[in-house]
């Protein structure tokens, strides 16, 4: 539990709780009214700064899914000055802060805010029905490959058409352990990043993620090509599979029908660079910042689709630091318009140091 040094309100319908330094002003808890509650309910969505019918000052944290309203405040610029003073009595320590000292007290609550959540890494509902509903959609998929399959053998028993359904099974299922992994990892981050790590080939690993996702790239008829080679090995953990996966996966998620997702390797002597670049919703500034963060999507993500639950690229920079991987974001300020819908160049750069030598190979 995190102790809060300023009022905070939890209820709508009570009065403010006491900070660990600030209590909460008489006034406040002596008339706390249908005002404050109609204030509280209305500005309970909105992030910031906000000023409440008897001149107090309320500030509405947000990290994740968890919103923090802080108020009762005596704020340099945000509370009334005149309006404070007469509702706060001379037996009342409640100075009135400068707007520099409140944010340095902000970026402490927003620290130990950043630090829980890290700490218990909350499973939402909303994640939780996400994920369900991405596993049902592929369960149906294989249910449906298989009885094409079933109904296929009977006519064409050593047809080319067979090992195509067989090979949609495999990617199919193979979607789906990948799904779960990605859950199990997100659940459980502790533990995938222990044990022994073994050589590994990161293109034979981009290619087995284009495998694994061939299914959902012909049906969202996305063409993804490889420009490049590598040969270079890397020490890796086993929840390494799970990083070009969720890279390629975000590509083509987040990219128009019709388009293409390029996958560029430039190896040197000392390291390799791995770019994935497709056209989908551009970001901002703020997103450019926030977007590894837990639980994140941009505001045009969220316009280009509904599904996402913001874990994707999280999880691919704490697989990427374990590595010691360079990642990096690069999103176009160029965009272009098709047919209404937003787009820029959107590239995400790994970029590996520690490589296995040929004599150690």
């Amino acid at each position: 539990m995190i102790n809060f040094a300023l009022p905070i309100i939890e209820i709508f319908d009570k009065p403010p709780q006491d900070g660990t330094i600030f209590k909460c002003p008489l006034f406040c808890k002596r008339h706390f009214n249908h005002k404050c509650t109609e204030y509280y309910n209305r500005i309970k969505e909105i992030p910031g700064m906000h000023q409440c019918p008897y001149g107090f000052a309320s500030d509405i944290i947000q990290i994740e899914e968890t919103k923090i309203i802080i108020t009762a405040l005596n704020i340099e610029r945000y509370s009334l000055r005149h309006e404070v003073r007469k509702r706060i009595s001379k037996n009342e320590l409640y100075p009135r802060i400068k707007i520099e000292d409140y944010f340095y007290i902000k970026g402490g609550i927003n620290r130990a805010l950043v630090n829980a959540a890290a700490e218990s890494y909350p499973i939402t509902k909303n994640y939780i029905n996400d994920i369900f509903h991405e596993l049902r959609k592929l369960n149906a998929e294989i249910k449906r490959q298989g009885d094409y399959l079933l109904r296929e053998l009977k006519i064409y028993p050593k047809g080319d058409r067979v090992l195509d359904r067989a090979q949609n099974i495999f990617s199919t299922s193979q979607l789906f352990s990948a799904r779960l992994n990605a859950f199990d990892l997100a659940l459980n981050p502790e533990l995938p990043f222990s044990g022994l790590k073994h050589k590994i080939s990161v293109y034979k690993k981009f290619e087995k993620a284009m495998h694994c996702l061939s299914l959902s790239e012909r049906n969202k008829r996305i063409n993804i090509s490889v420009n490049g080679e590598s040969h270079t090995l890397i020490k890796a953990l086993e929840v390494f599979d799970l990083l070009p996966f969720l890279i390629l996966e975000n590509a083509i998620k987040y990219s128009i029908k019709n388009s293409d997702v390029t996958i560029k390797f430039q190896e040197t002597k000392n390291t390799l660079i791995v770019e994935v670049a497709n056209y989908g919703p551009p970001l901002n500034t703020e997103d450019q910042v926030n977007i590894f963060n837990r639980g994140y999507r941009g505001i045009y993500a969220r316009e280009f689709t509904p599904e996402g639950t913001g874990i994707g690229l999280y999880l691919t920079k704490a697989i990427a630091d374990a590595h010691n991987i360079e990642i990096s974001i690069f999103s176009n300020s160029t965009t272009i318009n098709d047919r209404g819908t937003i787009l820029a160049e959107f590239i995400i750069t790994l970029k590996f140091h520690d490589l296995i030598s040929e004599k150690n190979k």
